[in-house]
């Protein structure tokens, strides 16, 4: 048969099927187009109505609790029980409503991070302090360990605080009278872990799949009834990978269940900083790496219109040959955002956004009492230069500290 013949034919017996193919990816298209029409309106939906419910929600809670305190006068016993159940109730549905509007706005597109460098050791001690009152009501031993001198993170301090906060009440939640709960938060490679380990009722195997889907509540495996609203870790999912990082989980059935959260330095939206370079004695960043995270934190400053203030303080005699004895608590006590280093070998920097005009002297003061506090002889006058209008250069700022008064 002729080449010409064959090509025709098979372009006649071709036709059909591409035609078939057209219609069906048009078909494809057109119920993806309508799944995510109907997704928005969803979202939007959830987001109004748990507007609409908040505010009603709130009276509701503040008037009760109001009562439950006893303002206005005593209440008889049988009173006290049912505001009491009042005030809890109010509080429960106000959590679930919260988090159907967080997860509706992630979901939409519309969630937003207010990052900023965050010191974990202080996110963990935080998040830890409020777990304990619970864990202490449930007869349950809370550790904690926190690997010494971990870098900051570039995060949402609001939002990781929900993560871990989510994370250690539903440990708490799992896990029966006298047994263990540990927070652990670790080096990785290319940041940091945060992973909440419980000696509890653990997951069957075949429910490990459902385990982030929404709404989805899994039978507990003891068969006890346990209160959630079945979005506490899909929001936690959504809120990690909101960060550029991810969450993994381990379980065991009768013997507890450890979910690791893994969160990058920077994420994708912050400065890229390079690894501190640690004094060998004191474990505490080099100068050199002090001016890194001053060029970052400025560069960062431009982009939101904020001022940075780099304050130094000479250090004790006795601290130069024994750092090692209070840099880490001095390290573990730094506030949020804050970078502190070594100046040079005398002296100590402290890297912290504010406004000059009203917080030199109370950052000034808080400084020096966090060195009187950790240290045993009073430290130096602490100096203060200020970016933009000391220098605009990082190491310029730094040479000017170190000269000052």
């Amino acid at each position: 048969m002729p080449v010409a013949k064959v090509e025709k034919f098979l372009r006649v017996r071709g036709k059909p099927k591409r035609e078939n193919l057209r219609r069906d990816n048009a078909k494809l298209q057109r119920q993806r187009e309508n799944a995510d029409r109907e997704n928005r309106i969803k979202s939007r939906f959830l987001a109004s109505m748990s507007h609409e419910l908040r505010t009603p929600l709130n009276a509701i809670i503040g008037f009760s609790e109001l009562l439950d305190q006893e303002t206005f006068g005593p209440l008889v016993p049988r009173q006290k029980e049912f505001v009491t159940n009042v005030v809890q109730s109010g509080r429960h549905l106000l959590n679930l409503v919260n988090e159907i509007l967080d997860l509706s706005k992630i979901e939409a597109g519309h969630a937003q991070l207010s990052r900023e460098w965050i010191s974990v050791p202080a996110m963990v001690e935080a998040v830890s302090a409020v777990g304990q009152s619970l864990a202490l009501q449930q007869k349950i031993d809370l550790k904690v360990w926190v690997q010494p001198y971990l870098p900051q993170i570039y995060a949402d301090p609001m939002r990781i605080k929900q993560v871990l906060y989510n994370l250690l009440s539903n440990a708490i939640k799992f896990t029966l009278a006298g047994g263990t709960v540990t927070l652990r938060a670790s080096r990785s490679a290319d940041g940091v872990n945060i992973s909440v380990e419980d000696s509890g009722i653990g997951i069957k195997p075949e429910n490990l799949p459902r385990l982030f889907r929404e709404f989805e509540k899994l039978e507990p495996a003891d068969g006890l009834a346990r209160e959630g609203t079945g979005l506490g870790l899909i929001l936690t999912k959504r809120l990690v990978e909101l960060h550029g990082g991810s969450i993994q989980v381990a379980s065991e059935l009768g013997k507890g269940t450890e979910l690791t959260v893994r969160l990058p330095l920077t994420g994708t939206k912050g400065p890229n900083l390079t690894e501190p370079e640690l004094h060998e004695a004191s474990g505490l960043p080099m100068p050199a790496s002090l001016v890194a995270h001053l060029r970052g934190a400025v560069n960062l400053a431009d982009r939101q219109f904020k001022q940075v203030a780099l304050l130094v303080a000479k250090l004790p005699q006795f601290s130069r040959s024994t750092p090692a004895l209070w840099a880490q608590p001095l390290q573990a006590h730094i506030r949020t955002g804050d970078f502190l280093g070594l100046a040079d070998e005398n002296t100590i920097g402290l890297v912290a956004y504010g406004a000059p005009e009203s917080i030199e002297k109370a950052l000034s003061q808080r400084f020096s009492d966090l060195l009187s506090r950790t240290l045993s002889e009073p430290a130096g006058p602490v100096r203060v230069v200020w970016y933009p209008f000391d220098s605009r250069d990082p190491e310029e700022l730094l040479k000017k500290a170190l000269s000052a008064g």
